[in-house]
């Protein structure tokens, strides 16, 4: 698995962000801690609907936090992590959960739910092999640099005198490059 400075590196040496217009390493790091596609769980954390996270031996599955463990509780683990292996529960209309009436043979079929202090995770697929998404960073990454470009970022190129590139060039050159990393469409 990559290490954030691993992930760090490979974002900056795709996007070129250390070259003219240049993002700087604090923007390039926060771009790429909000391309996390996921967490390792953790006792007594605060999780928002929808977080993902990974066992901290991983099983090769994700779980998606899908609600609070009670009405008017806040969404914390627990104080010991779960065992991973999905019990068959159902939302009631009152919000409570019960015992699944039917459901598939799979602890880690869609539609179960494994309850942890505050939260409720159910199974959400495979766990992909890296934790930060540097593909989607490096195209934040490389649109970031066009917003410098548009904002009449003026620049020279290969530091000689009087040499500046045209905006519209750049621009130009940095979506080629960015068409390379944007997100798959439908």
């Amino acid at each position: 698995m990559l290490s954030l400075t691993d992930a760090l590196g490979i974002v900056t040496r795709q996007s070129q962000a250390n070259v003219d217009p240049a993002v700087s390493p604090a923007d390039v790091t926060d771009i790429l801690t909000r391309s996390v596609r996921y967490t390792v769980w953790a006792a007594n954390t605060l999780y928002a609907y929808g977080q993902r996270v990974t066992p901290s031996v991983g099983n090769g599955h994700l779980y998606r936090a899908v609600s609070q463990n009670l009405p008017g509780t806040l969404p914390i683990s627990g104080t010991t992590e779960p065992m991973w292996v999905a019990i068959p529960l159902y939302a009631t209309m009152s919000g409570a959960y019960a015992s699944r009436p039917y459901g598939r043979d799979s602890p880690h079929a869609s539609g179960y739910y494994l309850p942890d202090g505050g939260v409720i995770w159910q199974e959400d697929g495979p766990a992909p092999s890296e934790m930060y998404d540097v593909r989607s960073a490096t195209y934040q990454v490389l649109l970031e640099k066009m917003a410098l470009v548009s904002g009449d970022y003026q620049f020279r190129v290969g530091g000689r005198e009087g040499v500046e590139e045209h905006p519209q060039m750049v621009i130009d050159n940095l979506l080629k490059l960015a068409a390379k990393y944007a997100p798959f469409g439908l």
